[in-house]
């Protein structure tokens, strides 16, 4: 099992760079390093990334409250994951 993150400054978001660096990492993940599941988090009001990570196939599993600390505030995160089985069937569909 493995967690990914990522951080673009906003120059680059919307240009595919961060789902294009999901799909590799995801795909190097499974592939290379024979992992079971891989899981992120995103803060619940980014859904610019809570799209990148439903675009590789990634499904919402829960909501974790005051998971994550930054600068002296707690906050909250939407947790997704994805399952080697489940990213070989999307895989399959889109290759």
């Amino acid at each position: 099992m493995a967690s990914i993150g990522y951080c673009f400054t906003k120059e680059f978001w919307g240009q595919r760079y961060a789902t294009e660096a999901v799909k590799a990492v995801v795909s190097f993940g499974f592939q290379e390093l024979g992992l079971h599941r891989i899981f992120a988090t995103c803060h619940p009001e980014n859904i610019a990334s809570a799209r990148v990570m439903q675009k590789i196939g990634m499904q919402q599993e829960g909501y974790l409250r005051e998971h994550h600390c930054i600068k002296g505030e707690w906050r909250d995160s939407w947790l997704y994951a994805i399952l080697e089985h489940e990213w070989r069937s999307v895989n399959v569909i889109h290759n």
